[in-house]
């Protein structure tokens, strides 16, 4: 399996890092890609240039084995579909099952995402928990949820599987929030981060 995780990682957090080493784990998933996006269409232009969220995450992931950097939606340019970037994946790796790890609050929307039709014949996904996000099953139709990992060898694509994770109740808005206000971040991101982050002066108010 193949496992990708995307994002703006505007900066990269404990709240991404930690549910994707459980899901990992649980999953025995050798890697999971973190994929920064290049203009993600349904947020906000990042604050940060795109060399800086990479070099964050080179920071973050340097010293575990788990997480593999891929530059393919920064270096695309344009706005970072998940579509495009799972066909690319499936061109790539064609015996190759894929896995998509994603919030619960990112979920809440995934029905506005382009072609998400496209992306559940393409992946299987991974719904992590969040602090104050509930899974609407009813929302779904009963044959798109997966009972166990053991349905992703089952299946080709389309399963949808909720993940209990360590709930860590940090975003990226928070920090920068923080940050602009001058408030310490410490302990909310690996210290490397926090580190580069003072150094580059990143995300002061100005």
């Amino acid at each position: 399996m193949i496992a990708v995780m995307g994002g703006a990682f505007d900066p990269v957090h404990f709240g991404h890092l930690r549910p994707a080493l459980e899901i990992a784990e649980a999953l025995s998933l050798q890697a999971v890609r973190l994929i920064p996006a290049g203009d993600p269409p349904l947020k906000q232009a990042p604050q940060c240039t795109a060399d800086h969220r990479l070099q964050m995450l080179r920071l973050a992931t340097s010293a575990s084995p788990v997480f593999e950097l891929d530059k393919r939606e920064v270096e695309r340019g344009g706005a970072s579909y998940t579509v495009d970037t799972l066909r690319e994946l499936a061109g790539e790796y064609p015996h190759e099952t894929l896995v998509f790890i994603l919030g619960a609050d990112a979920f809440v929307h995934f029905q506005r995402w382009k072609d998400w039709q496209t992306i559940l014949q393409l992946a299987h996904l991974v719904v992590s928990h969040r602090p104050g996000y509930q899974l609407e099953r009813t929302q779904w139709p009963g044959k798109y949820w997966a009972e166990t990992a053991e349905d992703f060898s089952r299946y080709r694509a389309g399963k949808i599987l909720p993940m209990a994770v360590t709930q860590l109740e940090i975003s990226s808005t928070f920090i920068r929030a923080c940050i602009a206000k001058g408030q310490n971040i410490q302990f909310l991101l690996p210290e490397k981060v926090r580190i580069y982050i003072k150094e580059n002066r990143l995300y002061q108010s100005s």
